[in-house]
């Protein structure tokens, strides 16, 4: 029985980071180059830049040029990353297992687990269907008191069609009421 080797390990290169954000994300990598600040655009942008600084040589002047921004942009946008990253679970989470493929793909293998992904949280999730429109937060405050959804929750979604609205209501468990 014949055995394929594992992959002689390689440096990372910035195509290699673009490659792992834009299949996570679902983007392209003309995506991150387009001038669209949407959040959609915009997290996986900061997130190049963050696991590009990180996990490459590159220079941030280098890592900007890939994506058609200023050093400057590079280093805000890996700045931005670093805090959100350390109150963010769920970005904290994304970032490791991003950075886990990348190490995987380039033959370097995947790291402790633990070095990478922070603690697996849960998270709660609810669907509210209602027949009213609420653009104001104090109807939105009411309608979580009623449902019983902790005031910590976000929106994740909202669907209208017609006179319906549907929201979709993620919390996570691993702090107290309020």
């Amino acid at each position: 029985m014949v055995t394929a080797a594992p992959p002689t390990p390689r440096a990372i290169s910035l195509q290699d980071v673009a490659d792992a954000v834009t299949r996570y994300y679902g983007v392209t990598v003309d995506d991150l180059r387009t001038a669209d600040r949407s959040a959609l655009k915009a997290r996986p942008r900061q997130v190049y830049m963050y696991l590009s600084r990180e996990m490459t040589p590159a220079r941030l002047r280098d890592i900007g040029d890939f994506i058609e921004r200023e050093h400057t942009t590079c280093y805000t946008g890996w700045e931005n990353i670093s805090k959100l990253k350390a109150t963010d679970t769920e970005l904290a989470y994304d970032i490791g297992v991003i950075a886990s493929e990348i190490r995987t793909v380039v033959g370097a293998g995947a790291p402790d687990v633990m070095e990478c992904v922070p603690p697996m949280k849960f998270f709660y999730e609810c669907e509210v269907e209602t027949g009213r429109y609420m653009f104001d937060l104090t109807s939105l405050r009411e309608l979580m008191q009623e449902r019983d959804i902790p005031s910590r929750a976000w929106v994740t979604s909202v669907y209208i069609h017609g006179n319906q609205i549907r929201y979709t209501f993620r919390w996570s468990n691993d702090r107290a009421e309020g």
